[in-house]
């Protein structure tokens, strides 16, 4: 990994005025005298003034470059005022596409901050809070700011991490300046999982103190909760590497749902289904908020472990929670499709009658689907026969399923293993007799034959 490398002049000169004498309070405004042409200074101001309100940008920056020559200490409104003539500058020049003039006006803004820092016009950590609630959007799509960006955050972060002006916005910041410092390989991964975890136990700690409900909302949904979306981008995520980074954050916090969600999430997204927290989290998350989905999901990690009861327990809840027909058929089906390829032929049936009379659109794909169990199985059902006309007794039954599916195709098809007339003639029956049939099937069926 490479060293970040601490490049903004803002960082290294605060640094360097932290030895120099300051001055006891902020905002000692200059007199309009401290200049030689105080009454062109008065007239400029309110030019600048005008220009600004007016949207003349072009114009207003040059009153405020001017008094910002003659008179640096004027005062704040000074800077707010040349700051927003300049970002008005930028917008312009980015609507226009030119992005070297718009580079040119962001830097001109960096500047300013640094100017209102030497001339003692706010003290430090308000400054610093000021400028991080705008350098993010200066920096962030300029991949050639990084290091400027991820040293800035790094020292507002160490400044006023335990100040007023540190904002949630300041984490996910912060935060984000990491990640992208981290993904161009200036970081360990190491140094973002500190940076990320003293992050969110900051943003709990400011929780913890804030008085009002409200301002406890904030710091969950606009500082914690963004924390964890933005650690889903960046980190690695292997099954182990979510397990390392998010289990210990839950058994601080059990009660804590949407910590869950992301780590269900994050595990179905980085294929950990198979891991046995996965099916941990579901069943706790169903135990508080109980959904169809997540009963449905839950039977079929079950299924997939071969614990069948546990799976068609969980189908069952999904089924009673399902708030249409459309619904309980679509779970239904899907059981009888994975009963069918476990080869539990009775369950499989049941289910997918079940679904059959759950949604009826679903009928025809039901039946065929019992049509297909029956001949998936008629080699160990023509056993069980006496003669021949038992014997075959398995595909009348598959065609009546096909028959009552709708699925004439299949129907044809089978029909050439019906028994013979002669076959029904040798066996001392008749065509349109009842005959049982035997094995798994049971019940019965017509005889048809193929002649």
């Amino acid at each position: 990994m490479l060293k970040i490398k601490t490049l903004w002049k803002f960082v290294l000169l605060v640094a360097m005025s932290l030895s120099l004498p300051q001055l006891s309070t902020f905002g000692q405004d200059a007199k309009w005298d401290d200049c030689d042409q105080p009454g062109l200074a008065r007239e400029k101001y309110a030019l600048l003034t005008d220009e600004v309100n007016a949207g003349n940008f072009e114009e207003a920056v040059k009153h405020a470059e001017w008094l910002l020559e003659k008179l640096p200490k004027l005062n704040r409104d000074l800077y707010i005022k040349a700051e927003k003539a300049y970002d008005g500058l930028a917008d312009k020049a980015k609507e226009a596409g030119d992005n070297q003039a718009r580079a040119q006006y962001m830097k001109r803004i960096e500047e300013l901050y640094l100017m209102r820092l030497q001339n003692k016009l706010y003290p430090e950590d308000e400054l610093y809070a000021k400028f991080a609630d705008k350098a993010y959007f200066m920096w962030v799509e300029d991949a050639a700011k990084l290091d400027t960006m991820y040293a800035f955050y790094t020292q507002n972060h160490k400044i006023n991490k335990e100040s007023e002006f540190y904002s949630q916005a300041h984490l996910i910041y912060y935060f984000d300046a990491a990640g992208r410092a981290f993904q161009a390989e200036k970081i360990t991964n190491e140094t973002l999982k500190s940076t990320y975890n003293t992050l969110v136990e900051l943003a709990k700690a400011r929780q913890a103190k804030a008085t009002d409900e409200a301002e406890k909302k904030k710091w969950q949904e606009f500082g914690i909760n963004k924390l964890r979306d933005l650690a889903t981008v960046y980190f690695p995520m292997t099954c182990e590497e979510i397990k390392n980074l998010y289990v210990p954050q839950m058994e601080e916090a059990p009660e804590d749902l949407d910590l869950t969600k992301i780590v269900i999430k994050l595990l179905g997204d980085n294929k950990c289904t198979t891991d046995p927290l996965m099916l941990e989290l579901l069943v706790k998350l169903y135990a508080k908020e109980p959904t169809y989905g997540l009963a449905e999901t839950i039977g079929t990690l079950y299924l997939s472990q071969d614990n069948l009861n546990e799976a068609l327990g969980w189908y069952e809840k999904a089924v009673s929670q399902a708030d249409t027909g459309e619904k309980k058929g679509k779970t239904l089906m899907m059981v009888s499709k994975l009963l069918f390829q476990k080869s539990n032929y009775g369950k499989a049936r049941d289910y997918a009658l079940k679904a059959a009379n759950a949604d009826g659109s679903l009928a025809g794909e039901a039946y065929s689907l019992v049509g297909d169990m029956y001949m998936s199985t008629y080699k160990t059902c023509m056993e069980d026969g006496k003669n021949a006309v038992e014997k075959r007794a398995i595909f009348l039954a598959a065609c009546d399923m096909y028959q009552k599916g709708g699925n004439m195709s299949k129907y044809e098809k089978y029909k050439a293993q019906f028994p013979s007339k002669e076959e029904v003639f040798i066996a001392k029956l008749k065509v349109g007799d009842s005959i049982s049939v035997g094995c798994w099937v049971g019940g019965t069926t017509i005889i048809r034959t193929r002649d």
